[in-house]
């Protein structure tokens, strides 16, 4: 390790430190006036120290924003501080095309970010990208230290440019440029399948979804009595409104789940239309790659018995997240409310169990259809 990245390491831990303090005097009650009033002495003699006596002279800007960032993203895998040009491209995610690459990703405190699917066709699959690759840059971006949300806006771009993507598989590390591409346009598609009403796979939860849906299943899935599989298995992105109403095509529920906040409150996930689909048997496929709004999808409708689930446990991100913009133009995207179903049960960190189990993640599509006959035919 040089000297200059032991220095720039050292600094960034200096500062989170005193950000520790500052946010331990603000929101942690239970110390002392005592205890506070050593905190800011200890603070004050600090910064004096570094000031005056530290051998080069330290760029306030730069270094606390490392230690914001530190602070933040060791709260979870989702919460982020985002400075002015990441939270720019953080808004404009769901209103201008954005090319990628297809991968999906998670993060492991104190790790790399690992690939844990790649999307069938797209062009990380063709590169060569393998699931359980870790990412140790993007673009010359050292990944280590980013959150999830970072991460993937990253891996994206408004340009249809390649992504230079640093990878270390097992003991060796390799470079691979991946194109970047366009994602299909609609949300979701449908194609028939035998011995089922068909599947519909869900690319990702917007506001979009459940119009384009109702539009894509055809009528007589209505009065189908094989079931008609939701294929989450790559859907790591949406939002839980729109997940509410794709629910809503399925299943009526006044009181779907509850997302949970700190303070005890409780806010109702409702979905009181009557649903087009209410009576279509349902399979829904989950694995590693379905996040958030999916798992809200997956977990509800298993729970009120509307679908049996087949796949792999989910990574468990069920979460409503709160974007709180600061005085310099930057951000916090902090989670603000934990998903939890009406048996008390929560999805954050738990994910979704499913009823049928493939062990080992990234079966193949045809141990995935051959559970769901099978659970079919045992109705």
């Amino acid at each position: 390790m040089t000297s200059q990245r032991i220095r720039a390491l050292a600094l960034a831990s200096l500062s989170l430190f005193l950000l520790f303090l500052l946010l331990a005097r603000s929101f942690m009650p239970g110390l002392s006036a005592g205890r506070s009033s050593q905190d800011l002495g200890l603070i004050e003699s600090i910064i004096r120290l570094v000031r005056n006596d530290y051998l080069e002279r330290v760029d306030p800007d730069k270094t606390m924003e490392g230690a914001f960032r530190g602070l933040v993203q060791g709260l979870d895998p989702l919460s982020s501080y985002l400075n002015r040009s990441e939270l720019a491209a953080y808004r404009e995610a769901g209103s201008v095309p954005l090319y990628d690459a297809g991968i999906v990703l998670i993060k492991e405190p104190g790790g790399m970010p690992r690939v844990i699917d790649v999307e069938k066709g797209r062009p990380a699959a063709k590169s060569g990208v393998k699931i359980g690759d870790f990412l140790s840059a993007i673009d010359g971006q050292p990944t280590f230290g980013l959150s999830l949300t970072e991460l993937r806006l990253l891996l994206r771009s408004r340009e249809n440019r390649p992504a230079v993507l640093r990878v270390v598989r097992q003991t060796s590390t390799v470079e691979i440029t991946v194109e970047r591409t366009l994602r299909p346009a609609a949300d979701c598609s449908y194609a028939p399948e035998t011995s089922t009403a068909g599947v519909l796979t869900v690319r990702r939860m917007s506001p979009a979804l459940a119009g384009q849906a109702a539009n894509a299943l055809p009528v007589g899935v209505k009065s189908s009595s094989a079931p008609l599989v939701l294929d989450l298995r790559t859907c790591w992105e949406g939002d839980a409104d729109s997940a509410r109403a794709f629910i809503n095509l399925f299943l009526k529920a006044e009181r779907a789940g509850v997302f949970l906040s700190r303070d005890g409150s409780r806010k109702a996930l409702s979905c009181p239309g009557d649903p087009e689909w209410g009576k279509t048997p349902l399979v829904v496929w989950t694995g590693t790659g379905t996040h958030g709004a999916a798992e809200i999808a997956a977990g509800v409708l298993k729970f009120f018995k509307r679908a049996s689930v087949v796949g792999h446990r989910t990574p468990g991100l069920a979460a409503e997240q709160t974007l709180f913009p600061l005085d310099d133009g930057s951000a916090l995207l902090l989670t603000t409310g934990i998903f939890v179903l009406p048996s008390g049960v929560k999805l954050w960190e738990e994910g979704v169990v499913p009823d049928i189990d493939l062990g080992p993640p990234q079966a193949e599509r045809s141990l995935y259809l051959k559970k769901t006959l099978e659970t079919a035919a045992g109705r």
